[in-house]
């Protein structure tokens, strides 16, 4: 703020920077400012509102030149407790503020139409939110603005997921698939790693999980990047049941046992073709 400021009768103060203030203002011993009005900076800002030993505190409305605009409470000159934020990109933020930050409750629109409505800390989005986007909707914990915790997810391609999110990607859970399928298991990553949301199913069974079609078949074993890969059972809806090694083709192999040593050995008797969605 500006020192050295005259007052005039029309209760307007020129600094010696050029800044105009117009209002209710007292000035004290030391050149500091107190009152109600409006200040126009030389460099194009504007604030109007209230201010205290020339620091903005209360209520009011700070413009900047570059189309940035903050409308509610401050402390100290920083933007403190309940205010909104219009950017020049048509972004805009309502909620908390604590120390020029985003915190506590609050909901960030994008000009783009997506929407994050939840909690925040100075480190970003963080405990319980929703984000909102035309790929699809997701509701769970966030940390440090990824998903992060138990949450689950909705893709416009009509896939849905519910489970552990660990920085952004879903380790363990359920895929609930548009033709009925179900798996249930841990899941790895096909995609644009960081990005929060990408079209089409981008979770896929990798590890250990169960997978159940439509008809009633159901595989349990091992996944690798969306294939049946490694030991497992198929049992089909009639309750017929295959223990196989499955290759990443997604064919089956049958197992020869030898009960009396409690081992097997895997080899190519039969290939059968599993369709699965993607």
């Amino acid at each position: 703020m500006a020192n050295n400021m005259k007052k005039s009768d029309k209760k307007t103060f020129i600094s010696s920077t050029g800044d105009k203030y117009t209002g209710e203002f007292t000035e004290n011993k030391y050149g500091e400012f107190t009152g109600k009005g409006i200040i126009e900076y030389a460099t194009g800002d504007k604030y109007t509102g209230e201010i205290i030993n020339d620091r903005y505190h209360g209520k009011g409305i700070k413009e900047f030149a570059d189309g940035l605009k903050y409308t509610g409470e401050f402390k100290s000159n920083d933007y403190h407790g309940k205010g909104t934020i219009e950017f020049a990109n048509g972004d805009k933020y309502v909620g908390g503020f604590k120390d020029n930050q985003y915190y506590g409750q609050g909901t960030y629109t994008h000009a783009n139409g997506d929407k994050y409505v939840g909690g925040f800390n100075d480190e970003g989005c963080y405990g319980q939110g929703t984000l909102t986007k035309a790929c699809g909707k997701y509701v769970g914990g966030f940390n440090k603005n990824v998903r992060n915790g138990k949450g689950f997810l909705e893709m416009a391609d009509g896939n849905r997921y519910v489970g552990e999110f660990v920085n952004d990607v879903l380790k363990k859970g359920t895929r609930m698939y548009p033709n009925g399928d179900k798996y249930v298991g841990q899941f790895g990553y096909r995609g644009n790693y960081g990005s929060f949301f990408q079209e089409g199913s981008q979770f896929i069974p990798n590890g250990q999980g169960t997978y159940t079609h439509a008809n009633g078949d159901k595989y349990v074993g091992e996944f690798i990047c969306n294939r049946y890969t490694g030991e497992g059972t198929y049992t089909n809806a009639n309750g017929e049941k295959i223990s196989a090694y499955f290759s990443s083709d997604i064919k089956i192999l049958k197992k020869e046992i030898w009960p009396e040593k409690g081992k097997g050995n895997w080899y190519k008797d039969e290939e059968i073709s599993i369709v699965r969605d993607d």
